[in-house]
């Protein structure tokens, strides 16, 4: 009987990237294979909305994804909106929108092969990102629960930490007035002048000085006498009998005045160049030099100089963070009895001054386990407010201890950057299972990047839009009100109110400088149950739509808000004056 061959059966040959794979020796099934690696990886923020993925914004880890993706790191099929999830994706810190990073470290499992995969990533990446490399770390590794610590490190220049540097809204105003005191006392003095030849009788003429002084000293009380009354007064010593009788009295009595001013209002403000003194950062007003060589760090002949003795004086500010306190009023929407707002700094130092591009820059480092949101940017903000004299020691430890609102100074985003990201807990227990993890094995590229990308960005970004010149005309008594923080603080002991009231003739300034508290005081308000149809009240208090009691005394307080609006007729008088109205 004749039997028929079968067929041998006809096998798929296998996809081409295994096929290479298996030319360079690899077994076909492990080719493709992901495996849990630690990413370094370094970039300038600007431009971007943050570190972490957010939908509709354009971050860091949107670019770093797709780079990857496009590279052969993840595949087709956990490219998709899951993907995130299914390589198990997470970051060592997530910095905010504008900071950058150059120790920044992502977790993920990622396929490590063919050769070149680093050069190919990098070649995706825009080339204000880069990658440094990558270590095999254990497939339960999480780089932001292995973290035990992160370094950050924020630049300043140097012209910062002069009080001269930045007039603010209340030196312009007084700028203002200067001006129009100026053409004040012009017109009174050629007045005083005309009538010195004879223009108007003896009682006149002697009368103009003293009009002129008493106008003097009525801008001198505004501070507003300016360069008119020394003008007048350097007049008057160089030429004084060139002047007619009544020109030269009122030129002494503007130059009295001014002196007057001086002498009366220490923290006024005057000229010194180009640039102004601020009384409340601790300017003296005997005139610019004077007043220059008060200032820490100045030299003899008034010019800024951050020595080492500025050095000490900001490590000594800095080092009252130290410790575990309590950061609610240095982030936003975080109520002060949140358990997440107690924050645990190991070290904040000024490393002393370095250069960038010829011009001389402040550096400050900051180790802490974790960081909030703003927390460090208002951490420096506060810092260089008390550096400069705007305000005082206390005000920073009333911000660290106390559950008051208070407003504290934010310093731009532009100088921050995440320095290194530690991990010594996993290092010690399984280091010598792959590989130790430290970025100190890529700190020739990170000189680098540091070098040709991040500062000079800083530099350049902060000379043409003037970042830090904008930011420092803000840091002000007017904005910030730190003279009121501690009768705040008291009363709020008292059990008074959390939210400080704006100082009479504030204005707009008041206003903005207030803006962000209140903002955090209603999102606190409704977290703890004081809005939103009686979330989070006693169900007493939920079922009694009466304000919790006190409905009666709203009505009454509103009908005697109305009866003082209009005149309050004979029945509303008979009302009033029986006590219906009152509180």
């Amino acid at each position: 009987m004749q039997v028929e061959e079968q067929p041998a059966p006809v096998r798929p040959e296998p996809p081409a990237e295994q096929a290479a794979a298996g030319e360079a020796g690899q077994e076909g099934p492990k080719a493709g294979k992901k495996r849990k690696v630690a990413m370094y990886l370094a970039y300038v923020g600007h431009g971007f909305q943050g570190m972490q993925r957010n939908p509709g914004a354009r971050t860091i880890e949107d670019e770093l994804f797709r780079a990857l993706h496009r590279a052969g790191a993840i595949s087709d099929a956990n490219a998709d909106e899951n993907g995130f999830i299914k390589i198990h994706w997470m970051r060592a810190a997530r910095t905010d929108k504008g900071v950058s990073a150059v120790g920044q470290v992502v977790s993920f499992k990622m396929v490590m092969e063919p050769e070149g995969m680093l050069e190919r990533i990098n070649a995706a990446l825009p080339s204000q990102i880069r990658v440094f490399g990558y270590s095999r770390a254990t497939n339960g590794f999480d780089s932001r629960k292995h973290c035990d610590k992160r370094r950050y490190e924020y630049v300043l220049p140097e012209w910062a930490f002069d009080p001269r540097r930045g007039q603010g809204r209340a030196a312009a105003v007084r700028e203002a007035s200067a001006a129009a005191a100026a053409e004040g006392a012009a017109a009174a003095a050629a007045e005083g002048g005309a009538q010195a030849d004879g223009q108007g009788s003896v009682e006149q003429q002697a009368a103009a000085p003293a009009a002129v002084a008493q106008h003097a000293q009525t801008c001198t009380t505004a501070g507003a006498v300016g360069d008119a009354g020394a003008h007048a007064a350097a007049a008057v010593k160089a030429e004084p009998e060139s002047l007619p009788a009544g020109a030269a009295a009122t030129a002494a009595a503007l130059g009295a005045a001014q002196e007057a001013a001086a002498e009366e209002e220490p923290g006024g403000t005057q000229d010194a160049g180009d640039v102004w003194v601020d009384g409340a950062a601790g300017g003296d007003t005997a005139g610019p030099a004077a007043a220059a060589a008060a200032l820490p760090g100045a030299t003899a002949d008034g010019a800024f100089v951050f020595d080492d003795a500025c050095t000490q004086r900001l490590t000594q500010i800095l080092s009252i963070y130290e410790g575990t306190h309590n950061y609610h009023n240095f982030t936003v929407r975080k109520p002060a009895s949140a358990p997440d707002v107690k924050r645990y700094i190991l070290s904040f130092r000024c490393k002393g001054v370095f250069e960038i591009n010829g011009e001389r820059w402040v550096k400050m480092v900051v180790v802490g386990q974790s960081f909030m949101l703003h927390q460090i940017r208002k951490m420096v903000g506060m810092a260089v407010a008390v550096m400069r004299g705007t305000a005082s020691e206390e005000c920073m430890r009333l911000a660290l201890k106390t559950s008051a609102d208070l407003n504290t100074p934010m310093a731009p985003e532009l100088g921050l950057f995440l320095d290194e990201c530690f991990f010594d807990a996993y290092n010690k227990q399984w280091g010598e299972l792959h590989s130790v993890l430290k970025l100190s094995d890529y700190q020739a590229e990170v000189d680098a990047f540091k070098a040709q990308h991040l500062y000079p960005h800083i530099a350049a970004r902060d000379a043409e839009e003037g970042v830090n010149e904008a930011w420092l005309r803000t840091l002000n008594e007017a904005n910030y009100r730190f003279r009121q923080w501690e009768e705040q603080v008291r009363v709020i002991r008292q059990g008074g109110g959390r939210r400080p009231a704006a100082p009479k003739g504030a204005g707009a300034a008041a206003l903005i400088g207030g803006m962000e508290t209140y903002g955090q005081e209603d999102h606190k308000r409704r977290l703890s149950g004081g809005g939103g149809g009686g979330r989070g009240l006693p169900p007493a208090k939920k079922a009694r739509g009466d304000f919790g009691g006190r409905r009666g005394r709203i009505e009454q307080r509103a009908a005697a808000a109305a009866g003082a609006a209009a005149p309050a007729g004979p029945g509303q008088q008979a009302a009033i004056a029986a006590g219906e109205y009152s509180d």
